[in-house]
């Protein structure tokens, strides 16, 4: 668990066409940046993630990743343990 929250910590992002993919911790704060396309957050598969962008559940898709709305300024991210 320590290597997953060193991991997060270091929020690294990179450019995928019109979009950036973001790797973020707890509460994403987005500013200075507005893709085309919004934003990917990519977490770790197998994991139980409850994304929230102005309190509406983003839902994961087919590839795994969070597609956040272009505009997104601020994503809350929870991770969920214990089933």
């Amino acid at each position: 668990m320590a290597e997953m929250h060193l991991l997060l910590w270091d929020c690294p992002l990179f450019e995928d066409g019109d979009r950036l993919v973001l790797l973020g911790g707890a509460a994403l704060s987005i500013s200075g940046a507005d893709p085309p396309g919004g934003f990917i957050l990519r977490l770790p598969a197998g994991a139980a993630w409850r994304i929230a962008v102005d309190g509406r559940d983003v839902p994961r898709g087919e590839n795994g990743d969070f597609p956040l709305p272009r505009g997104t300024r601020r994503a809350a991210v929870e991770f969920r343990t214990g089933g």
